[in-house]
């Protein structure tokens, strides 16, 4: 496994994996960080790190946030043109 390309860019992958509307609907209930094991996980199979310890290893890297909600949402009252 590499963290940057051999050309030093980044890794993009060269098919996008599909998403059933169910499963997309199921994800609404997810916090931040099942969310992200499971959209990661479309594209690192079970081959690459073994399920339970690839969610661990995103939890631990959300628990490291300020915010529980890892990226939280503020309303702005910005207003385009000022």
């Amino acid at each position: 496994m590499r963290g940057v390309a051999h050309d030093r860019g980044l890794f993009v992958p060269d098919t996008h994996p599909a998403v059933a509307l169910a499963e997309l609907e199921s994800w609404r209930s997810l916090g931040y960080a099942e969310l992200a094991t499971a959209i990661i996980r479309k594209f690192a199979g079970e081959c690459e790190v073994p399920r339970g310890v690839f969610a661990d290893i995103v939890q631990q890297s959300c628990a490291a946030f300020r915010s529980p909600e890892v990226t939280p949402l503020a309303m702005s009252s910005f207003e385009p043109g000022e």
